[in-house]
């Protein structure tokens, strides 16, 4: 998942984002001991009004370290089980994706940077200049169900735009918002049996050290799937390669 929070001048922090289900969250908290900041957001249960799961956990902001200014570790994310709802909607979706939760919680990380919008999006991943042939920069998608990793090569960063080669490729599309730092699109993914329409994908640009890129997630969208996943979506400068 990812998201965006803002700072005032008393030490307040509002905040939202979306986690790699999907959903939706938002919360505010303040800075208290040293440089800590926790939160707490109500998330609210797919397929009901009610709002028994939570994401919460510590912000700790250290703008001396190399690749980050805000760390979150073993962050808590609760997701309650839910009543699977069949069709397209995107209501009926909510029920599909990970129908069974996490009740008791699954814990994750969050990494995070002061972001800069004067900088374009070129300049933040440190790309070259646009190559017609080779592209400069790469999507990779990892995960969810595909049978391999997706690699996109075939497009250029120039500023903050996005130029496809050629021009009418039709396999990918890459949307990078300069103001905020957001990234969208959609790609073609390497499952079986996939929906007409290209699976989506959302994202965050991040701008300091190893971790400068674009991170985000997308869900799989195979034909009559009632238990999509969630992969990872990364933009960078370069192949990202796993061993």
């Amino acid at each position: 998942g990812f998201g965006s929070f803002t700072t005032t001048a008393t030490g307040t922090l509002i905040f939202a984002g979306t986690l790699a289900d999907g959903t939706a969250f938002s919360a505010s908290t303040a800075l208290v001991t040293g440089e800590e900041a926790p939160f707490f957001a109500a998330l609210t249960t797919p397929g009901a009004s009610s709002t028994l799961g939570s994401f919460s956990g510590l912000l700790n902001f250290d703008a001396s370290q190399e690749d980050s200014d805000v760390t979150g570790t073993d962050l808590l994310w609760i997701r309650p089980s839910v009543t699977q709802v069949t069709g397209t909607s995107a209501a009926a979706l909510a029920t599909q994706v990970y129908t069974a939760g996490w009740p008791n919680g699954i814990r994750v990380d969050a990494y995070g940077a002061r972001y800069d919008a004067a900088q374009s999006v070129q300049t933040t991943l440190r790309l070259g200049p646009a190559n017609v042939e080779t592209g400069n920069a790469s999507l990779e998608f990892a995960w969810s169900k595909l049978s391999v990793p997706v690699v996109v090569r075939a497009l250029n960063v120039n500023g903050s735009t996005v130029e496809r080669i050629p021009v009418n490729n039709a396999t990918f599309s890459l949307s990078l918002v300069q103001a905020t730092g957001q990234m969208s699109g959609t790609f073609t993914p390497s499952w079986s049996n996939p929906a007409r329409a290209l699976p989506t994908f959302r994202g965050i640009v991040l701008q300091k050290g190893d971790n400068r890129g674009g991170y985000g997630f997308f869900l799989s969208n195979q034909v009559n799937d009632l238990d999509p996943e969630s992969g990872s979506a990364m933009l960078r400068g370069e192949i990202i390669r796993r061993d």
